[in-house]
């Protein structure tokens, strides 16, 4: 290629760049429209170069002048020097979307995360949002509709969009871009694979020549040698609207483009009944073709082939992977009249056909390529070990390829191993269980050298090596490099294929003591050797991380085993929850010498409905450990109020303290001698986990975890009370585990509403509890029980009546519209003017609704009703309750 066209490429790759495009979008775009890889690769390479001696040069007199300087000058250096160092890095993540979504997203490097920019493909219809979300702030990184506005594309995605069928447009460069065109392919000067066989099956036809050539035909024509019957093709692309609206021959991988010779010229009256179509579908890709035939029997037998339709003017509508079509396809046509008689008596032959007229057909993935995009991203101050993606997606598909991250990492200056010879630096990566440990060591040699030797840990594998020449990284190959393992020199492939049979065969790596701590060279007889001149080298190597063994014990509680024969510290583990819960609801303990010690845990939710299912936390040193996760739940269940006993029974999952405490005005009476001087509502009495009692007021029962409470918050035994009058505040039990049903009794002293809290590892929840005899405004709930007012009834309340009769102006309704009360009896009347409003459930023997009586379920807005007990949008609007 000459100097002119590189010159030109040159300047293309200079006005991509200003608009935004990366090196990597411009090589694939080169690539993709014919050039030769290695030119492009060596095309950019020296871009690079001169780019960079360009930018550089100001520099070097710069430090030419400091160097100066520092001869005259003598300055001392005194001390360490923190220093703050940016690094780069991508990490691949293929991950494909089409409904919003969340990903969490763990850097494989810790630092200070200063820039984030994405890279992959969107489908062009819909809309597409990606955000980077940091306690609850969102950073929005990816736009379908600003990437659209702004015209930010990749350069892939422009050729693609702008190609044209007309050869002056069929330009590498897109004419925004550069309007000269580079490349012309006229389409004449395409070569029709088939067009010289098929021309000579159609003018050798044995069978036909064999008679005819014996045979007088009088008036008649042979095979296209009169010139008055003429077919004239006219190969199109479709009107259809539905298919390649545009006629230019372009769909994307789901759509269709429509041709036809419908239009086709006959210059004679032709009987269209004799003709068929030979179509041939050819991929370029591929370099493979599909013919087929429409029209005539005879006719597609005359080029032995059998009619795939009877009109020979059908449309084809060609699609991605039909008759083997593919991204690049040429679809040729040729219209042919065949009639003859292969009769002594009369033979003939009227036989004619087209030229073969051809048209491309291009099938294209319907993905806009981005490259490296941070709308808001670009400049970030952030410093987590895992962060969320929040993925918005309105009738769209996302493909995300890679992340390009910047992390700011604050080292000493000395950081580097230096000796008289070399300067050698080991970078890793973040240590998350589960993934290998990327490492990185740079090694720049005072002197270039033929044949170096290298340390590196025995546990390396995947090992690559590159050489650096003017910040330009070449991969060596594995044919120049060697290990020498205790002394024993193998090529790098055996060294590798040999360790990996060892793997495979033990499942043990040699641990090494300290790896990330430092690195021990003196214990470490590995080395790796290059035999090829190198100055400055990069060796890039993976280490087993550590790993995480799972078992569940129950729905609610798993134990996490992370190991590693490799001593690491600093490890990030996580663990997905085996349901979501409630922020607080997750404890992880940490079982060391038969002692649960409660591990920090970050919680996360991944899929925005308020609920976690995601936790992680640090491992500050690692070689075995175990953790369980348990999750705790508490529900309270009220039961009704029965001899002057009120029972509440409960559900916990898990272990942790229990407190239940009477609370919003309700008091326990004073223990073991009542108080009467003082009013009380509730004494405590039992406590029970099924039948198991813990705690018995009555018959002096008193588990070693179980504690009363006084007013002074001091733990005290119910024994501690004998003979006392001690206020009692709270009953509480440490480390409570209860497989099946708590059961709690108190005994009710007072009328009115009382209220108990359950307070189980910081969960809460309330009981409540309506006495029945509270809302007989004449008799009692055991005999018959009359109401002639309105009465609220507080949420879960169970009101017990052997007979109860609701008169006029009298009922039961719900205290706020999100309560729900039972009522059971064995007779209940309801009379004109009397009524039950509200959420309520009904267990009667007998139900009578006098004339003018009312069961109103629409009362009090109880529909809808919001989580803060404010009135609903139900039909009965509500009124906060009486």
């Amino acid at each position: 290629m000459n100097d002119k066209i590189e010159k030109r490429l040159q300047k293309y790759i200079k006005d991509c760049l200003s608009k935004g495009y990366s090196l990597i979008s411009i090589r694939k775009g080169l690539i993709t429209h014919g050039y030769d890889c290695s030119f492009v690769e060596n095309l950019i390479r020296n871009y690079e170069r001169k780019t960079f001696i360009f930018k550089t040069a100001p520099l070097i007199v710069v430090l030419l002048l400091v160097f100066t300087s520092f001869l005259f000058l003598k300055p001392s250096f005194i001390g360490f020097v923190a220093v703050e160092k940016h690094f780069n890095y991508t990490e691949s993540i293929d991950l494909e979307f089409n409904e919003s979504s969340e990903h969490i997203w763990i850097p494989e490097h810790a630092g200070l995360l200063k820039s984030l920019k994405l890279s992959g493909s969107y489908k062009a219809e819909g809309n597409i949002k990606v955000y980077l979300e940091d306690e609850k702030v969102r950073h929005l990184i990816f736009d379908s509709n600003k990437l659209n506005q702004s015209g930010i594309t990749s350069i892939t995605g422009l050729i693609i969009s702008n190609e044209s069928n007309n050869e002056n447009n069929n330009s590498i460069i897109n004419e925004t871009i550069d309007k000269e065109p580079i490349i012309n392919n006229s389409l004449n000067n395409i070569t029709k694979i088939n067009e010289t066989i098929i021309n000579q099956t159609i003018g050798n036809n044995s069978i036909i020549n064999e008679i005819l050539n014996n045979k007088t035909l009088e008036n008649k024509t042979t095979i296209n040698e009169s010139i008055a019957e003429k077919i004239d093709i006219k190969l199109n692309y479709g009107n259809n609207e539905f298919f390649d609206n545009d006629n230019d021959g372009i769909e994307d991988i789901y759509g269709v483009v429509d041709l036809t010779v419908e239009n086709s010229l006959f210059n004679w009256e032709v009987d269209e009944s004799k003709l068929c179509t030979r179509w041939n579908i050819e991929s370029v890709d591929e370099e493979t073709s599909a013919v087929f035939c429409n029209g005539n029997e005879k006719c597609c037998s005359f080029v032995d082939l059998s009619p795939t339709n009877a009109g020979w003017n059908k449309t084809l509508y060609l699609t991605y992977n039909s008759y083997d079509a593919t991204s690049n396809n040429k679809v040729s046509a040729q219209v042919i009249h065949v009639d003859y008689n292969l009769s002594v008596e009369s033979p003939y032959s009227e036989i004619y056909y087209s030229e073969w007229q051809e048209l491309p057909v291009k099938f294209y993935e319907p993905f806009t390529v981005f490259e490296d995009i941070c709308i808001g991203t670009c400049s970030l101050s952030l410093n987590k070990s895992s962060y969320k993606l929040i993925i918005e997606i309105n009738n769209s598909v996302l493909k995300l390829n890679k992340i390009n991250y910047i992390i700011e990492e604050e080292s000493e200056a000395n950081v580097s191993k230096v000796t008289n010879e070399r300067e050698e630096t080991l970078n890793k990566t973040r240590i998350v269980i589960n993934r290998p440990v990327k490492w990185v060591k740079k090694v720049r040699l005072l002197n270039p050298e033929t044949k170096v030797a290298i340390n590196l840990t025995s546990d390396a594998k995947n090992i690559t090596v590159r050489k650096i020449e003017n910040n330009i990284k070449e991969e060596i190959t594995k044919e120049k490099l060697k290990i020498n393992k205790s002394g024993i020199i193998k090529d790098l492939k055996e060294y590798e294929k040999e360790k990996e049979s060892i793997v495979s065969v033990t499942g043990m790596v040699a641990a090494i003591t300290g790896l990330v701590v430092e690195e021990q060279e003196i214990l470490n007889s590995t080395e790796i050797i290059i035999e090829e001149l190198v100055e400055e080298v990069e060796i890039e190597y993976y280490t087993e991380g550590p790993a995480s063994e799972e078992i569940e014990i129950s729905d609610s509680k798993k134990q996490i085993i992370i190991s590693s024969d490799i001593h690491y510290e600093d490890i990030l583990a996580y663990t997905f929850l085996p349901r979501e819960v409630a922020t607080g609801t997750a404890k992880l303990f940490w079982i060391i010498n038969d002692t649960r010690i409660n591990i920090n845990i970050d919680e996360y939710d991944t899929n925005d409905n308020d609920l976690v299912d995601y936790i992680e936390w640090n491992v500050p040193s690692l070689s075995n450990q175990t953790y369980e996760l348990e999750i705790t739940i508490l529900n309270v269940q009220s039961y009704p109020t029965l001899f002057g006993n009120w029972t509440v029974s409960f559900n916990t999952t898990g272990t942790g303290n229990l407190t239940i405490t009477a609370s919003n005005g309700t008091t326990y009476s004073e223990l073991h001698n009542d108080n009467e001087s003082t009013t009380n509502d509730l004494t405590t009495l039992e406590l029970k986990c099924d039948n198991k009692i813990l705690f018995n007021y009555y018959d002096s029962i008193n588990n070693d975890n179980t504690y009363l409470i006084n007013n002074n918050d001091e733990k005290i035994k119910l024994n501690n009370t004998i003979n006392q009058s001690i206020n009692i505040k709270s009953l509480f039990i440490e480390n409570y585990n209860c497989s099946g049903l708590g059961y709690w009794t108190v005994k009710i002293l007072t009328p009115g509403v009382h209220t108990q809290q359950f307070n189980f590892s910081d969960q809460v929840a309330y009981a409540y509890n309506t006495v029945a005899s509270d809302v007989c405004d004449e008799g009692d709930a055991d005999t018959l029980c009359v109401i002639n007012t309105i009465h609220g009834v507080t949420n879960n309340s169970v009101l017990y009546f052997y007979n109860l009769t609701i008169q006029n102006g009298g009922a039961l309704r719900n205290q706020t519209s999100t309560a729900v009360f039972n009522i059971s009896a064995n007779n209940i009347i309801i009379e004109d003017g009397g009524y039950i409003e509200g959420s309520v459930n009904i267990n009667a023997s007998n139900l009578t609704i006098l004339t003018g009586g009312k069961i109103d379920v629409t009362g009090l807005g109880y529909l809808g009703a919001t989580a803060s007990n404010a009135n609903g949008d139900g039909p009965g609007g509500g009124d906060g309750g009486v």
